[in-house]
């Protein structure tokens, strides 16, 4: 996970066991403003934005 500038915040690296993909993170510590998370496997990746107010 990046901020805006392109500077990481939460890396994490590890395996898939099912279809299905669900992560708790949390963010109180986090400085108001966007942030972007990647989600890559060996076949997809996967972009979202989200926003802390």
């Amino acid at each position: 996970m990046v901020d805006v500038l392109g500077k990481a915040v939460y890396t994490e690296n590890g395996s898939i066991n099912s279809p299905y993909f669900t992560k708790d993170l949390n963010c109180a510590s986090f400085a108001k403003g966007m942030y972007i998370v990647d989600f890559e496997t060996e076949n997809e990746k996967l972009t979202k934005k989200f926003v802390i107010e």
